[in-house]
């Protein structure tokens, strides 16, 4: 979860590869897509730090948004490469 994510440092971590990738390629973003599934079938695996039902969960109120986030970012991409 984006909580966790922000207690572990990734927000740091991840904003110094989108620095280093904007120095390389001129352009660069991070989109954060927190929560995701894992597995296509949970009943395979033996999992204890959180349930299907909660990704599931999370996944039917934040995946349309996280789609057109990603979408969005694509777009900006490649306008900036046609830019170019």
């Amino acid at each position: 979860p984006e909580g966790m994510m922000k207690e572990i440092g990734y927000p740091t971590l991840l904003e110094a590869n989108t620095q280093t990738l904007a120095a390389v390629f001129g352009a660069s973003e991070t989109l954060y897509a927190c929560n995701t599934y894992q597995f296509a079938d949970y009943s395979r695996y033996d999992m204890t730090i959180f349930t299907e039902e909660e990704k599931r969960a999370h996944r039917d109120a934040h995946f349309e948004t996280d789609l057109a986030n990603a979408r969005a970012l694509g777009r900006r991409l490649v306008e900036r490469a046609s830019a170019h």
